[in-house]
């Protein structure tokens, strides 16, 4: 199972065994072909194109990447680009391009769950077990696969700066125009988690998160990157503190950020952006942050994106924890676009938010004892909650709320 302890034995293409190596690989492309990696194991979590096993190593400026010599279904590229499982390990300047998944372009609407539906290759860029202390540095991770950006388990520090994550997207109208492959063959139905038909006018992603952290996670800070087209830019669930700064997060897949850490550690995003496109800003999961701060900077969408059903500011939900939104629009938001639910699945208490753009903000009943400042209208359903209307064109920097 995806998050829980990988005791299989492990197959790889690379293995670094060694520590305290500085590899300069400036200039270097290292390829791995699909008919190389076929002859590996196809069982989940087994094979991966490298594994780490060595300590205090830096990898320098190489090219790192999946070659399809293959037709597309008859290769198999599953498990991790690179895999690490020791400490300290650095990867600076590094360029990693990850594809070769089977079925694509489906997001995990088959295959995921139960074989019968056609059988599932993921492929992600980068797993981190039992590994403390990694640092990721300057690099490009450019995800062309169904599976997550980089996911962690059992690891005690983590460092991304100065990094660019891309994934990509599909309208779902586009699958309608097949007339061969795995949705026609399930007459356009999604079979995992229930048979149903394609939803039209949405768009998906084709990749999982970006940001993905797991069990017994902790100190994992993500500064000045930016992560977009993934299914959740960032899903950060762990037993310690996370931090995201300065992160811009464009065009999700499904959220850009998920504020579901949980009471196991405090979640703090300072001087974060994202833009309103096809799928909500915020998102939440089965356990509410504790004690989390949230600023978020708004902003617009780029020109040609067309707003789908799934778009708007999304939900929002924590016990005592700070929300900021400031408007970095640079035209007008629909005002169905504009909205931004708090509480709902999960509560929303004893916490401020304070809304410096003109968003809508809908208290749902299970709202209370929070404190509201706020530009755009709000529909307060909650109990005890404290509204105050700030003046248009408020700003951080022009008003006297403490921050």
């Amino acid at each position: 199972m995806e998050g829980g302890d990988q005791t299989t034995t492990q197959q790889q293409v690379f293995v670094v065994s060694g520590s305290n190596n500085h590899f300069d690989l400036r200039d270097v492309v290292i390829s791995i072909p699909s008919s190389l990696k076929n002859k590996l194991s196809r069982k989940a979590h087994v094979s991966d194109n490298w594994r780490v096993a060595g300590a205090n190593n830096i990898f320098e400026g190489a090219y790192f990447r999946t070659e399809t010599d293959l037709p597309y279904t008859k290769y198999f590229s599953g498990g991790n680009l690179f895999e690490v499982v020791n400490d300290r390990n650095t990867f600076l300047n590094c360029t990693f391009h990850v594809k070769g998944c089977t079925p694509y372009g489906y997001s995990d609407y088959y295959g995921k769950g139960r074989e019968k539906w056609t059988n599932l290759d993921k492929h992600s860029f980068m797993s981190l077990e039992d590994a403390n202390g990694t640092t990721l540095r300057g690099c490009s991770i450019y995800n062309h696969g169904f599976g997550h950006g980089i996911h962690f388990h059992k690891v005690d520090g983590v460092l991304i700066e100065d990094c660019f994550f891309t994934g990509a997207l599909r309208p779902t109208d586009d699958i309608y125009n097949e007339r061969v492959g795995v949705a026609k063959d399930h007459n356009y139905n999604i079979m995992y988690r229930g048979e149903r038909p394609i939803p039209r006018g949405e768009v998906i992603p084709l990749t999982e998160d970006g940001i993905r952290t797991y069990n017994e996670v902790q100190n994992v800070v993500v500064r000045n990157t930016t992560v977009e087209r993934h299914r959740g830019n960032s899903a950060l669930y762990g037993v310690g503190d996370m931090t995201l700064e300065n992160v811009r997060m464009i065009e999700a897949g499904s959220k850009s950020f998920d504020v579901t850490s949980g009471d196991k550690g405090k979640i703090t995003v300072k001087n974060c952006y994202s833009d309103v496109a096809y799928n909500p800003v915020f998102g939440t999961g089965p356990e509410p942050a504790v004690g989390g701060f949230f600023e978020v900077t708004i902003l617009s969408p780029a020109d040609g994106v067309e707003f789908t059903p799934n778009s708007g500011l999304g939900n929002i939900a924590g016990i005592d924890c700070t929300f900021i939104l400031h408007d970095g629009t640079t035209k007008p938001l629909p005002e169905r676009i504009n909205v931004l639910t708090c509480g709902g699945k999960q509560p929303l208490t004893n916490s401020t938010l304070t809304n410096f753009t003109p968003a809508r903000i809908i208290l749902e009943k299970n709202v209370t004892g929070c404190t509201i400042h706020s530009v755009g209208p709000v529909d307060d359903k909650g109990q005890n909650n404290t509204v105050i209307q700030l003046p248009r064109g408020s700003t951080a920097q022009n008003t006297s709320i403490k921050l």
